[in-house]
């Protein structure tokens, strides 16, 4: 009768600790462990106009961060191939984890596999369809497979869930931009100056949409704006250079700067850093 007692007794307290134990995990990643997004946490739309905040599965397993938290302290040390494997092994350990897939795809991405990119942002809207972050990278992952139109609709509807996202603001405007619309990516590119401002590359390819649109005094703002915030392969300093030489011949407005100019790479930041990867303007 006594160890009946004790037993009952027990129920709670093991009851409680399975519930912790299944749960221990969510939660566990801020904004702050995603390096591509911005510093507070997306907050992405439904079919419903209420926003909500992208969370982990509540199904996760306990021991799939650590093996994320891994992958993501090993692309940042530009250990690509490590980083894939080990986030490979973390989404089979923790099959139901956006964030796992999220990642992959940017690793993929900046080892040029836009076609492995595809299948796991996929992966990860399968998961989270909600998800901001998933549809930026499935977005540069069409556009690395040369599928534009589509990219430009997907990034598009990223825009609509995460309108603050500067990042996906400015992989937009410099797809648009590529795309030979250029009085199409200024707005995006604008935002993502305003959320951006102090991110070189974003001010160059602001720079490049202004000068192909004839804003050239407005042009020199910015490629002067990203030389001083770091200016991404020398772009925006061989594009002062050019204007600067035509202003001497008393030109103006000048030409408009090949697609060269705009940044297609990944500036080093702690996110989806990896420059002369897939095109790709940002983080993330």
């Amino acid at each position: 009768m006594e160890a009946r007692k004790i037993t009952l007794a027990l129920v709670p307290v093991l009851a409680a600790a399975a519930l912790a134990a299944c749960t221990s995990d969510v939660g566990t990643f801020s904004s702050s462990s995603n390096p591509a997004s911005a510093p507070a946490p997306v907050a992405q739309t439904v079919s419903s106009p209420v926003p909500v905040t992208e969370i982990e599965s509540a199904g996760s397993m306990s021991n799939g961060p650590a093996t994320l938290a891994e992958g993501i302290a090993l692309r940042d040390a530009g250990k690509l191939e490590e980083a894939e494997a080990t986030l490979v092994r973390a989404s089979e350990v923790d099959p139901k984890s956006s964030r796992i897939f999220v990642n992959l795809a940017r690793v993929r991405l900046s080892r040029n596999d836009a076609a492995g990119a595809l299948e796991a942002s996929d992966k990860a809207l399968g998961l989270t369809p909600n998800s901001a972050s998933a549809l930026h990278q499935k977005g540069r992952a069409l556009a690395g497979l040369n599928r534009g139109a589509e990219a430009i609709e997907v990034l598009a509807t990223a825009r609509e869930m995460a309108p603050e996202d500067g990042y996906i603001a400015n992989t937009l405007g410099w797809l648009l931009l590529t795309r030979g619309d250029a009085t199409g990516a200024v707005p995006h590119l604008e935002a993502a100056r305003e959320q951006l401002p102090d991110v070189g590359y974003v001010r160059n390819n602001l720079g490049v949409a202004y000068e192909r649109t004839g804003r050239r005094d407005e042009a020199l703002a910015e490629f002067k704006a990203s030389v001083q915030h770091g200016d991404t392969l020398g772009k925006s300093s061989a594009s002062l250079a050019r204007l600067g030489d035509e202003e001497g011949d008393g030109t103006t407005g000048g030409t408009a700067p090949d697609k060269a100019a705009v940044i297609p790479t990944v500036v080093p930041k702690p996110a989806d850093s990896s420059p002369s990867k897939t095109p790709s303007p940002s983080g993330n």
